[in-house]
């Protein structure tokens, strides 16, 4: 190996260990999608009855990138377009940070010089950009990176390839608050809340609201959706309201000696919180039940 391809080999090991190497400079209007570039490593010694003579094994790698999207890494033997048939592709989608970890593929053929293509495919149906050595483009047509041969020795540096911590998973906190104006007086339960914990609640006049204790490493707390149901026995009006954070919540308005029914989808964080507001008339037989939850 002469001393030119040994100092390549060494960029592209760079690059697929995520350290400093050619980095993508995004264009004005994709900023923040900067990452190590896709690469392929071979199989040395590996031979596939199945791939023929020319045939390999090998994996694909790249990223990690900044956005919501799809990366898609390919190499491709002979040709220097990213229109071009590719020998061998793989992808991965995610939102905020988009990372192919080492996709183990076969390629049938590996005649020709070696390239590296870098596709970026945004999820919000914006077209297609493509890294070339240099920048971002939205020309299928623009040249993929030249390949530098990293095989052999390098493959036991896929391994170390920098793998992001899985994302947080959503929990969604669950349970019942009743407010209830009867002879007795006025009367606030709660039941069925989970998960288990302290929970921080408070009142103020025919207002509830509960903050859910901390949520456990990897997780986080998400209001999917509440319901609120007004019993009204009384000759007044009474008006229930159920909602998390600032998401939109739920109201239902009960007449005289009715009952009334409101969903909504707050679809955000917490505390929760339970209202009631009843007319001078309804000062006694009635109740406001909260329900929040998936």
């Amino acid at each position: 190996m002469t001393f030119r391809r040994r100092r390549v080999a060494l960029v592209v090991a760079a690059a697929l260990v995520g350290a400093a190497g050619p980095a993508a400079t995004a264009d004005p209007e994709h900023t923040g999608r900067e990452g190590a570039p896709c690469a392929f490593v071979e199989l040395t010694g590996v031979k596939s009855r199945a791939l023929g003579p020319g045939g390999t094994l090998g994996y694909l790698a790249g990223g990690p990138f900044a956005g919501d999207g799809t990366l898609t890494c390919s190499v491709q033997y002979g040709a220097a377009a990213h229109s071009a048939p590719d020998a061998a592709a793989a992808s991965a989608s995610g939102t905020d940070v988009v990372y192919l970890t080492p996709t183990r593929v076969s390629v049938s053929s590996t005649t020709g010089e070696k390239y590296f293509c870098t596709k970026w495919t945004p999820a919000d149906g914006s077209p297609a950009l493509y890294l070339t050595a240099l920048d971002w483009t939205a020309d299928p047509s623009a040249p993929c990176s030249s390949s530098v041969g990293a095989t052999g020795s390098e493959l036991g540096r896929v391994t170390l390839l920098p793998t992001p911590p899985p994302p947080p998973v959503p929990v969604y906190p669950r349970g019942t608050i009743t407010l209830s104006q009867q002879i007795g007086g006025f009367t606030i339960q709660r039941t069925g809340f989970a998960p288990t914990g302290v929970w921080g609640c408070s009142d103020s006049g025919f207002r509830y609201t509960c903050e859910p204790p901390p949520p456990e490493p990897g997780t986080y707390y998400v209001c999917g959706g509440v319901a609120v149901t007004v019993n009204n026995n009384s000759a007044g009006t009474v008006i229930g309201r159920s909602g998390c954070g600032s998401g939109v919540s739920a109201q239902a308005t009960a007449g005289p000696f009715n009952k009334a029914i409101a969903t909504a989808r707050p679809r955000s964080g917490f505390p929760v919180w339970c209202e009631a507001e009843p007319d001078v008339l309804a000062f006694s037989f009635w109740s406001v039940e909260c329900a929040f939850g998936a």
